[in-house]
């Protein structure tokens, strides 16, 4: 690459080349303009926008804490279903609420798609 550039005649270039392809791989410090290169070498790495907006959002929560919701009876009903349903949604299995709620009720797993209400089958065997 070196020898290929200064053919070509940008010496400068392939030298700043040469001392930032170091830099990257640790061998030596051409005294890069961020902290990620540093970072990323102490195995580290760490993406700096993704940061500052981790920043804002923790600055937004302590601004607006959330505010509890009363608990009355029978107003966590439903909570062990939904906890089912987004944690399968979350693995990539998705019913629509309906499904869903039809499993739990009529406690019959779908014949095909008996692996996709693993979830499901607690609630199924518990309202037993």
């Amino acid at each position: 690459m070196v020898k290929t550039a200064e053919a070509l005649g940008y010496e400068k270039e392939a030298q700043r080349a040469l001392a930032l392809t170091r830099d990257f791989l640790g061998t030596h410090e051409a005294g890069s303009a961020g902290p990620t290169l540093p970072a990323r070498r102490r195995g580290m790495p760490y993406d700096p926008m993704r940061l500052a907006r981790f920043e804002r959002l923790a600055e937004a929560l302590r601004e607006r804490p959330p505010v509890p919701m009363p608990v009355t009876p029978g107003s966590q009903n439903e909570l062990p279903f939904f906890e089912s349903y987004f944690s399968n949604y979350i693995e990539g299995t998705e019913f629509g609420v309906d499904e869903a709620r039809a499993i739990v009720q009529t406690r019959q797993i779908p014949a095909a798609r008996p692996a996709c209400t693993r979830r499901f089958r607690f609630l199924v065997h518990a309202r037993g």
